[in-house]
């Protein structure tokens, strides 16, 4: 079984609970556990800005922003909220670094050296009023056990500059050569410290398990325009014989790191932004040996991507798939879905979908299906979520969250649903979960935030988290809905950044409140033995 698979499978099992799977599977089989769950305070701005897991341990984990530890709702915090299988509250806390703290990702940790657990969460800390750092907007990583008690925190990036982690993911390969090895972080986001004024360069880190830098690069295009990342992964497998870069030299490392985002700086992009693919060697930041390479998928308008999966399941294991935004081909942005081999220059297929008209639709979150998980999602298969504004008429009011399936290798569209109420809800970020443990039954988890006074009453905002089954039933507040979908065959332009490390880290104090918000919007329970998931603190 290959890296990515194990991965998966420690994700879904627990030596602990394996005497359970025989007896419980077949009675569970037929039954279904869907809910949706609001959380945050009472009067402040919360969302789910983040990524969105099942945890090892039992139940869920989601992370986001939360104002409503400030009584003016003036500042914000770190929100982390993990609750038990069938949605209810496990234990949620805010945390602060700076004075404006965001949080934009999180994994489970299985690799710790330290031989503690728990997760990784980065985003963005405003270091301003805070003596320890300098001031300015940093990347942070902060590093909890499974009880949410902080281990550490780190911040990355220069005085009088901005910079933004968008995605974190756990590194399983590394080489002694380059002081690099499996448990390292690998951070994707943006700075400001050596782009033109009011523009970005991509920014990828990497540090030890410990949180100590090892190494960093700004990624730049030739012409000082606005550059960023929003996406990253580390790859888990070797290319497949007929691709190129499937016999690298000696002692190169195959364990690359692709990020994905948006460029407006090189020459083919007319002056639009154009969705951008970068992949580097996982040791050192550098593009070297192919299949590392840079890309651009450019249209007449703006495109980026938001999300990066490298796909495992044959055949199209080792391609790559993105989801983001496209505006070429629509008075306003679409989602738009992007398929490459191993080298993201080599196309495989594209796919828009949304209304094809005057309201935006954007997707933020792509994933693979690991195994068969359902009828109509069968290994290989792709799950995005983001938002949709369906025309009038058939969706529930202003942008809801979704949930779509598709094919991979055409990315044509199987199913879709809908989420939300009155007026605007977004999904974030989705995961397959797969009923392989007791207390789980398969579908899909998203997180996102709820702006509908329908769902949550007065509160401007809150984080939203649900839960479908296998037919992307909530139980409640979702319908079936058919996008328009059309193939925009976006032009290939492959070139180069350039480079430039930063080196700047800091360690500030991170300090941690409880906090007791939920809100049940439905909740449908099937036979289902319940499972608590630990550490329950409220």
């Amino acid at each position: 079984m290959d890296e990515r698979l194990q991965r998966t499978a420690r994700k879904l099992l627990r030596p602990v609970w394996f005497a359970l799977v025989v007896l419980m599977l077949g009675a569970a089989g037929a039954s279904a556990q869907r809910f949706q769950y609001d959380y945050g305070g009472p009067a402040c701005r919360e969302s789910g800005r983040g990524g969105v897991l099942r945890a090892s341990t039992g139940g869920y984990l989601t992370v986001g922003e939360s104002f409503s530890v400030n009584a003016a709702c003036q500042s914000s915090d770190i929100y982390v909220v993990r609750t038990n299988n069938d949605g209810t509250r496990a234990w949620t806390r805010t945390y602060s670094i700076g004075t404006y703290d965001s949080a934009l990702d999180v994994e489970e940790v299985f690799n710790s050296c330290t031989g503690i657990n728990g997760f990784i969460i980065t985003g963005v800390t405003d270091n301003r009023g805070q003596p320890a750092c300098p001031a300015s907007r940093d990347v942070f990583l902060l590093r909890i056990d499974d009880c949410g008690n902080v281990l550490w925190a780190n911040t990355y990036g220069a005085a009088n500059s901005d910079e933004i982690g968008w995605n974190v993911d756990e590194a399983i390969s590394g080489s002694p050569n380059f002081h690099t090895s499996r448990g390292d972080f690998i951070v994707a986001g943006s700075t400001t410290l050596n782009a033109a004024p009011g523009t970005r360069d991509g920014y990828i880190i990497r540090t030890d398990c410990n949180g100590n830098l090892i190494w960093d690069n700004t990624y730049a295009s030739p012409f000082g325009r606005d550059d960023y990342f929003y996406g990253v992964t580390e790859t888990r497998q070797g290319v497949p014989p007929g691709q190129p870069g499937s016999n690298p030299p000696a002692g190169s490392n195959t364990f690359d790191i692709v990020a994905c985002g948006g460029s407006n700086g090189f020459c083919c992009g007319g002056g639009s932004y154009d969705a951008w693919v970068v992949r580097v060697d996982g040791n050192t930041g550098a593009i070297g040996f192919a299949p590392q390479n840079s890309s651009l998928y450019v249209g007449s308008r703006d495109e980026d991507l938001r999300s990066v999966e490298e796909l495992q399941v044959a055949p199209y294991n080792a391609n790559l798939a993105f989801t983001g935004t496209t505006s070429s081909n629509s008075p306003n942005r679409e989602v738009y879905v992007l398929q490459t081999l191993a080298d993201p220059c080599g196309f495989v297929a594209d796919r828009a979908f949304g209304d094809l008209g005057g309201n935006a639709d954007e997707g933020y979150w792509i994933r693979e299906v690991p195994i068969d998980l359902c009828a109509d999602a069968p290994a290989g298969t792709l799950v995005l979520t983001g938002y949709l504004n369906p025309i009038p008429g058939a969706g529930f009011g202003a942008a809801d969250a979704f949930v779509h399936l598709c094919s991979p290798g055409t990315l044509a569209g199987i199913t879709t649903t809908i989420y939300g109420g009155d007026r605007d809800d977004w999904g974030w970020s989705v995961a397959p979960v797969i009923q392989n443990v007791p207390c789980y039954t398969s579908g899909y988890i998203v997180s996102g935030f709820t702006q509908s006074p329908s769902l949550i009453g007065p509160d401007p905002q809150q984080l939203y988290l649900i839960k479908t089954d296998c037919g992307l039933a909530s139980g409640c507040n979702s319908q079936n809905y058919t996008p328009v979908e059309w193939q925009p065959n976006l032009q290939r332009c492959c070139q180069l950044p350039n480079l430039r490390p930063i080196g700047l880290q800091c360690s500030p104090s991170a300090s941690s409140l409880r906090q007791c918000w939920q809100h049940l919007l439905c909740y449908l329970f099937d036979g289902v033995i319940f499972c608590p998931a630990p550490c329950q603190t409220c």
